[in-house]
């Protein structure tokens, strides 16, 4: 079992591959694969979760060579995580209203 299947996504998140965006996003010519590979970042995209369409948010949440990743759709951008660095802590994160995606330590890349 992988880390997706055990962790539940955040609350307004998805893991639904075809609502993430499916292959046209992740898949091995996908967006999000041209996209690291344009920073020098090499192996393969894992999607975990993606922001729900109703939030008007295009942010998803990938591992890639055992970091993790947010990814900015409408703004082009990639962040890497830096703590927490397991997927449940950053999930436990992003859920807790008195922390959420600002309380994530993120280098913008």
């Amino acid at each position: 079992m992988t880390d997706v299947e055990k962790v539940a996504p955040p609350s307004d998140w998805t893991n639904n591959y075809e609502d993430m965006g499916g292959d046209m996003q992740w898949g091995e010519d996908g967006d999000v694969a041209e996209l690291v590979k344009g920073y020098g970042l090499d192996g393969t995209v894992k999607p975990l979760f993606a922001m729900q369409s109703y939030t008007g948010e295009a942010i998803s949440l990938f591992e890639l060579s055992s970091s993790h990743y947010l990814y900015n759709a409408i703004e082009g951008s990639l962040y890497q995580i830096h703590t927490p660095n397991d997927l449940q802590t950053i999930v436990t994160t992003i859920d807790d209203p008195d922390k959420g995606m600002g309380a994530l330590e993120i280098e913008a890349l």
